[in-house]
C-alpha cells in the first residue's frame, strides 16, 4: 500500500479510539487472536498494530501477561491534559480569529450531544461527543484554510 494507511495503521486507530473512550481500559490485556477474529484481520496485523501503539506509549508488553493497556499516573494524566488545554486553547484562538459565526454550529452539537449523553449516562457516547469536540477545535471546524494552519 504506497502512500496510503496500512491495515495495521487502521487498527492502531481502531485500537488507540478503544482506549481513550473507556471501551479499553488502563491494565487491561489485549488478546490478539480475539481483535483480529473481531475485525478481519490476520493476528499479524493486529501484532504490527500493537507494536505501533507500543511506540506511541498506548500499549506495554509485561512478561507472561503480553501486551496490556498501559496504566497511566494520576501526574501523567495530569499532564497530559495540561498540554491538551494549551495546544488546544492556541487552536482554538486560531479558529476564532479566522473563521466566520457558522463554523461554530459543529462545536454547539458536540457539546450538545455530550451534554445529552451525560444525562443519560451514557459516559462512552460522552466521551465520544467530548472528542469531536476536541477535534473538531484540532481542525479549525473543519474551515480553516491551507495557508492559516
Amino acid at each position: 500500500m504506497t502512500g496510503g494507511i496500512t491495515r495495521a495503521e487502521v487498527v492502531a486507530g481502531r485500537l488507540r479510539e478503544a482506549i481513550t473512550l473507556g471501551a479499553m481500559v488502563s491494565g487491561e490485556r489485549v488478546i490478539e487472536s480475539r481483535l483480529a477474529h473481531k475485525w478481519g484481520v490476520s493476528q499479524n496485523t493486529v501484532r504490527d498494530a500493537l507494536r505501533l501503539l507500543e511506540q506511541e506509549g498506548w500499549i506495554v508488553r509485561e512478561a507472561r501477561k503480553g501486551a496490556i493497556v498501559r496504566r497511566f499516573s494520576a501526574d501523567e494524566a495530569a499532564e497530559v491534559y495540561r498540554l491538551i488545554a494549551a495546544v488546544e486553547s492556541v487552536a482554538l484562538d486560531q479558529m476564532i480569529a479566522h473563521v466566520d459565526k457558522s463554523a461554530f454550529a459543529p462545536l454547539e452539537k458536540s457539546i450538545h450531544a455530550a451534554r445529552k449523553a451525560a444525562h443519560l449516562g451514557d459516559q462512552v457516547g460522552a466521551l465520544a461527543a467530548l472528542f469531536t469536540l476536541h477535534s473538531l477545535i484540532g481542525q479549525g471546524g473543519g474551515t480553516l484554510t491551507a495557508e492559516l494552519l
